[in-house]
């Protein structure tokens, strides 16, 4: 009798430890139904950060149509500033050479009756370029933005002026700012080079915003 009870309380403790460690075969373990893969969420959240740090980086401004990447040879100012207001961003190079660009806020908008977006874009600069002389833009460096361009150069306020004219035509309207390389002495013949380099780096543009 004695061993009788002895192998009812082994096999008792043997299914007690086996409770114990295993607990209910049908009950769900709660961790691993909330269980996510942490490298889904990173990625999520880093691709959110990384959208939110674009927009608000130093170097990134906002110029109300289009952004401008400040290249890392350059120190810029201007865009969306004071939390209301657009302004034109001024570029001076950190090698101390003795220019500095001028790039437009925002996009202008004008009908294009003719379909001849350079006229339309030429009119835009009757305030910068009374007795300049504009052409459509020979191709040569390449602009890589998309669009149609017009070079002029002027003297405004004393400064030897070249400016660049970026548009895309929308058929009845068109879409267009400009950039401008200014100096107080004599153009160089680099000049058209370092604008052109310095907007194929720095201008971010959708043009597709536009066309409805």
């Amino acid at each position: 009798m004695k061993n009788i009870y002895i192998i009812v309380a082994l096999l008792l403790l043997v299914v007690i430890t086996i409770f114990l460690f295993l607990g209910p075969a049908d009950e769900a373990d709660p961790e691993i139904i909330n269980e996510v893969d942490p490298q889904t969420v990173d990625e999520n959240d880093e691709q959110t950060d990384t959208r939110e740090e674009d927009l608000e980086s130093d170097n990134i401004l906002d110029m109300q149509g289009y952004y401008l990447h400040i290249p890392d040879d350059y120190e810029c100012t201007g865009g969306f500033t004071d939390g209301y207001r657009y302004v034109d961003a001024e570029c001076t190079p950190k090698s101390g050479e003795d220019y500095y660009i001028v790039s437009e806020r925002g996009l202008s908008a004008s009908v294009v009756a003719t379909h001849n977006t350079f006229s339309e874009m030429r009119s835009s600069l009757l305030n910068h370029d009374i007795d300049g002389v504009c052409e459509v833009y020979p191709d040569e460096p390449e602009i890589k933005l998309d669009a149609e361009h017009y070079i002029c150069r002027h003297v405004e306020d004393g400064e030897n002026v070249l400016t660049i004219g970026i548009g895309k035509n929308f058929g009845e309207y068109a879409s267009h700012f400009a950039a401008h390389l200014k100096r107080d002495g004599e153009g160089e013949d680099e000049d058209l080079e370092r604008l052109v380099n310095f907007l194929n780096r720095t201008i971010d543009i959708d043009w597709s915003n536009f066309a409805n």
